[in-house]
């Protein structure tokens, strides 16, 4: 029995004042209105109706349990119209990305999402550490790279590709080096833990170049800062030198090369009923990666 369905039933006849007009009203037999009916009184062990050929009346029971389902019923009916109609999707979002991808392409998004969205309050937490969905009580997070299997849902957002750059300055002092075989006489700046070994590839030929320098950083920022304040040269993303090298303080190396890259995704949790602040931050980031980060 669905109680909701019963309940609505048993409405219908005390309104319309019979079986058969509540069975023409709600568009099914008598026979199935009187098993709502039935199936409701058993489940509550009460009678809810004095039933005679020629007329009803509700019991106490029944008038006492007519007027709760008219407010219970009137409740369900606006939860759902809130659930299906609602305009503006509010409530916190918890979200997690890689510090450089969060700091460069996540928070200057924020400007436009909040345009749309200025309801939702969205906890940011940037981190080179990965942090679990259901463990760390993450809603949505952005990935780089290889992704674990999982039962969670990845969309893919776009390509986390590198870049080799140097300040101008740098350039002029020590000379522009023309092939990746060069950079050995070039002072590179190095990723903490990431490898010396620089590869390109060109025309199918792929190339591991040994790289060493006098700076080694845990952040792709400082690294970004160094190469422009004329320290060296760098191998950083794409996305985090794009603008540096738009306003002339960087200057693109190698372009005929290919270099490494890597996917991202957004990440989260196969959900049948996706809260609407969820979905439409994922449909926000797909749309803006798009036009952005490619």
């Amino acid at each position: 029995m669905n109680l909701f369905s019963s309940m609505r039933v048993f409405v219908k006849i005390v309104d319309k004042g019979s079986l058969t007009a509540a069975a023409d009203a709600l568009g099914i037999s008598s026979a199935m209105v009187g098993n709502h009916l039935q199936a409701l009184e058993e489940h509550l062990g009460q009678r809810l109706l004095h039933r005679t050929t020629r007329r009803q009346n509700l019991t106490d029971a029944g008038n006492r349990y007519y007027h709760r389902c008219v407010d219970i019923l009137a409740q369900v009916t606006e939860a759902e119209a809130l659930a299906k109609h609602e305009e503006a999707p509010n409530g916190s979002l918890r979200i997690t990305a890689p510090i450089s991808l969060g700091t460069e392409i996540i928070v200057p998004a924020l400007e436009d999402f909040y345009r749309h969205y200025p309801q939702i309050k969205i906890d940011l937490v940037l981190g080179d550490r990965v942090l679990g969905l259901l463990e760390d009580d993450i809603d949505i997070a952005i990935r780089i790279g290889q992704l674990p299997d999982s039962g969670d849902i990845a969309r893919y957002l776009g390509e986390y590709s590198m870049s080799v750059c140097a300040s101008p300055s740098y350039l002029e002092a020590h000379g522009i080096p023309t092939k990746p075989e060069q950079l050995g006489d070039h002072n590179c700046l190095l990723f903490n833990n990431a490898s010396a070994q620089w590869k390109f590839e060109y025309s199918g030929k792929r190339t591991q170049i040994n790289v060493s320098g006098n700076l080694v950083v845990n952040n792709g920022q400082a690294l970004r800062r160094a190469a422009c304040d004329g320290l060296g040269v760098i191998m950083q993303p794409h996305l985090l030198v794009r603008d540096a090298i738009e306003r002339g303080r960087l200057v693109h190396l190698f372009q005929q090369y290919q270099l490494p890259s890597r996917d991202i995704h957004i990440v989260y949790l196969k959900d049948r009923f996706m809260p609407p602040k969820i979905r439409c931050f994922i449909d926000f980031a797909v749309d803006y990666f798009a036009g952005n980060c490619q």
